[in-house]
């Protein structure tokens, strides 16, 4: 069990490593209006960092492919302390873990990561996105230096493409969807103070090679695709979820899944009054 805190600086880090700059993430009030937490709430991205490590340095057996699952079932205010659990029995078994506060013994993360026998016949069709590959080695290393607990090559990578979906994509993926069941006057907009948007759940099926270092790999050719495989809309909130395959040196070696929900900020007291 090890503890975690997870301060301004590594907010700061993060932030500018992904462009995540969810004002959750910097502002109380903000995050005091609309999730009720006391302070900032952790990025999501940032609290798994440490569950994947962890998972990374389990003795897994084989040249196939893992799966990493966690689910976001709680915001973590950015003041308490946190703690990682790992639950694996046997080598090469299923591993479940969750990350905690002893201080009021939430859990806010639970997940596993396990083998798994990964059809790659729906990934057949090209990439749409091509990245630059000197310039993702560059920021693969940088990520490494940033965060050097977790350098694992598939966290890394996960990083990397998440940080891609936020820059390039977040705004135009659900654009038409939020427009429809919000209203027109709303646009999607990471940081506009009227949409509250949180991550639900993560997971990652990836190479076992992926697991060493990311200072062991230079690659040639990045490329990516970006897929819509789930939305649910109730009266307030919009769920949706996304594949993001990832293919290295032209071999599909990473599947990313993002969960997303969005909702519209509700009004603060005054807000109304002013309406």
């Amino acid at each position: 069990m090890n503890a975690l805190r997870f301060d301004s600086t590594a907010t700061a880090a993060w932030a500018a490593f992904s462009g995540d700059y969810n004002p959750i993430h910097f502002d109380p009030a903000f995050a005091r209006s609309t999730i009720g937490t006391e302070g900032t709430v952790v990025h999501g991205m940032l609290a798994m960092l440490a569950l994947k490590q962890a998972v990374s340095e389990r003795p897994w057996a084989g040249d196939g492919w893992l799966q990493w699952t966690g689910m976001l079932k709680q915001a973590m205010p950015s003041q308490l302390d946190y703690a990682v659990h790992l639950s694996a029995p046997e080598a090469d078994a299923k591993v479940r873990f969750r990350l905690h506060s002893p201080a009021d013994a939430e859990k806010r993360i639970l997940g596993n990561c396990a083998p798994v026998a990964f059809d790659t016949a729906p990934y057949r069709t090209p990439p749409r996105h091509v990245l630059d590959a000197a310039a993702v080695n560059e920021r693969l290393q940088g990520f490494a230096d940033a965060f050097p607990a977790a350098t694992s090559c598939w966290v890394a990578i996960d990083a990397l493409i998440f940080a891609e979906y936020i820059q390039r994509h977040s705004i135009d993926t659900f654009r038409e969807d939020i427009v429809q069941h919000f209203g027109a006057e709303m646009e999607i907009d990471l940081g506009k103070a009227s949409l509250l948007t949180m991550q639900t759940h993560h997971r990652c099926i990836f190479r076992t090679a992926l697991l060493q270092d990311v200072g062991h790999f230079t690659f040639d050719r990045i490329a990516y695709d970006i897929r819509k495989i789930d939305e649910i809309t109730t009266h307030d909130s919009l769920f949706a979820t996304i594949d993001i395959p990832v293919w290295l040196n032209d071999t599909l070696s990473q599947v990313v899944q993002i969960g997303l929900m969005a909702r519209k900020k509700p009004a603060l007291p005054h807000e109304e009054a002013e309406l």
